[in-house]
This record gives structure tokens, C-alpha cells and sequence, in this order.
């Protein structure tokens, strides 16, 4: 499914109206099919734009919607310029979608007091959702963590998962430890919380990021041998906690070294 744009409306003298993105996002929630947007906020349309000028042309984005017009412009690096009578506030400064000025109509470009105050774009790409997600962490007597080798990217990583449906957090990481690797666990207590992100933004190869917020808990062994789960998995193991098999995810390096160095405090990052 190739669609132009994404917005549910847009501005009229009247009030806002529907737009083409309703129609788009009414055929993706019953087919379950993510278009590909070619227009804003898609890079895709941005770069297109671009074409024929010189890198160190200098160039703005001006529109009405932070979620689209703003959005776009901060991916693709442009500075961007909202055209509202309301000033926009956003919860956090790394939010894409705030403008680096906010204008009444085109007039105000002209007048001697209009500043950009630039936006800084994070060091993480915008997250079209936000997914719960658990880990475990498993050390056995010997300080020895169990790891495995993602099939998806060659990482070695904890065993991690989203959480599904109805399900809790410990029902969640409990299940995603067996169906990885046929073990039996229990959990003692919960090393941290993770949402920061800087580290908890994932790409994907659909060009799908998402932001989790990952619940590590430290586990012990109930039962079972190791058995790697063939579609998702290359290898598993104990490794002790000095030496650890690279490549690792370094996100779960820390979480491991929290749990060996705060105990029983919990961990928010």
C-alpha cells in the first residue's frame, strides 16, 4: 500500500477537515498492512525536495502540523517552522515535533523580531510507538549470565521479549525464557526499568523504530536443559560475568553490572 501523506487533516477557514490520512489509517487498522508513505512526513519526499541543490543550501520547512510537517523536517535535518496561533508544548525537549518557531501567518518571516531558536535533534530516531518489553537476567552460582545469540542480528543479549496481551510482566519474561531456551525460571526481583531513548529506540528493516520500556528481572533456575529456539536463536549459553562474548547489545552489559552492583535497588533509566 503506497499512500501520499499521512495527515487526518487539515486547515480550512472553517476549522479542520478530513483528510487522505484518515482513509489511509482506516485500510492499515483492517488490513494490517503499514503503508508506505511517500509524502510528508516521510524522508522519502524531504530528500526528493533536496535534489539539484548544493549541500550547503540552506533550507526551512513551513506548514501546520507538528505532527507532520515538523516531524518531517527534524528527520531530515531542516529546521521547521509552525504556522499556528497557539503556541505547541511538548513534554520533553527531545520531541521532533517542536518547532524551531512558531508563526500567526507568513507576514511574521518579514518582521525584525522573527528568531529561529533551533531545535537539537536527539541522538535517537523518532519512535512511531512505544512497545513494553522484558528481560532476564539469570547468573547461576558461579556467576556465570545466561546469553544468547540473536539469529536477527548476531547479537549475544539477555533473552528479552514483548509482553503480550493480558499477561503480566512476570508471566511475560517467564514465558519468553522458555520459549527461548526451554528453561524453567522464577523470578527473585526487578534489577530496573529501561526507557531512555538513547538506548531503547530499535530500528527495524521495515523502517519501523520503536521505543521500549524494558522490565530486566533477576531470575533463578526452576528446571530444564538448554534448548535454542532454532527460528530466533544461533546459540546459547553461561558465560561468567568478566568475560563476556562479542558482539553484545552494551545496553544489557549495564543492565547486568546494575544488578551486580545496586542489588536489590531498583534501577529507573
Amino acid at each position: 500500500m503506497i499512500a501520499t501523506n499521512y495527515d487526518v487533516s487539515y486547515p480550512t477557514p472553517s476549522g479542520r477537515q478530513i483528510a487522505s490520512g484518515s482513509l489511509v489509517r482506516m485500510i492499515e487498522a483492517v488490513s494490517g498492512q503499514k503503508p508506505i508513505i511517500v509524502g510528508k512526513p516521510s524522508l522519502f519526499i524531504f530528500q526528493m525536495a533536496r535534489n539539484g541543490f548544493p549541500e550547503n543550501t540552506r533550507m526551512v520547512m513551513i506548514g501546520d502540523s507538528p505532527d507532520i510537517d515538523i516531524l518531517g523536517a527534524h528527520q531530515a535535518n531542516i529546521p521547521g517552522i509552525l504556522v499556528s496561533s497557539h503556541p505547541v508544548h511538548y513534554p520533553t525537549p527531545r520531541d521532533y515535533r517542536i518547532p524551531d518557531a512558531v508563526i500567526e501567518n507568513l507576514s511574521s518571516l518579514f518582521e525584525q523580531s522573527f528568531r529561529l531558536k533551533f531545535w537539537q535533534k536527539p541522538d535517537f530516531p523518532w519512535p512511531s510507538t512505544i512497545k513494553v518489553a522484558v528481560a532476564a537476567l539469570l547468573i547461576d552460582p558461579n556467576r556465570q549470565v545466561l546469553l544468547i545469540k540473536r539469529k536477527d542480528n548476531g547479537y549475544w543479549a539477555l533473552p528479552t521479549g514483548k509482553m503480550e496481551p493480558g499477561e503480566t510482566l512476570k508471566e511475560a519474561v517467564m514465558r519468553e525464557v522458555y520459549e527461548e531456551t526451554s528453561l524453567r525460571i522464577k523470578v527473585k526481583h526487578l534489577v530496573g526499568i529501561y526507557s531512555h531513548p538513547s538506548h531503547q529506540v530499535l530500528s527495524y528493516n521495515s523502517g519501523e523504530s520503536i521505543q521500549f520500556v524494558t522490565s530486566c528481572f533477576l531470575c533463578e533456575l526452576v528446571d530444564g536443559h538448554l534448548v535454542n529456539d532454532q527460528s530466533e536463536i544461533l546459540e546459547s549459553g553461561f558465560f561468567h560475568v568478566s568475560s563476556f562474548p562479542q558482539p553484545m547489545v552494551s545496553a544489557h552489559q549495564k543492565w547486568i553490572q546494575d544488578a551486580l552492583k545496586n542489588h536489590d535497588r531498583t534501577v529507573y533509566d
